[in-house]
């Protein structure tokens, strides 16, 4: 059960590299438990961030 487990989470995280999605995404999304929350803070951040 426990290498079933640990076989998915490794497809996941494959697909989230392959898709683009850069890692800080993926363990923000981890602790936060929500894409919403994840969107949010990056929109936010994005906003927050001075123009070169």
């Amino acid at each position: 059960m426990e290498r079933e487990l640990e076989q998915e989470w490794l497809y996941l995280m494959m697909q989230a590299k392959q898709m683009g999605i850069p890692i800080e995404e993926v363990r923000q999304f981890l602790q936060q438990g929500s894409l919403e929350d994840v969107s949010y803070q990056k929109s936010k951040s994005e906003f927050l961030r001075p123009s070169p």
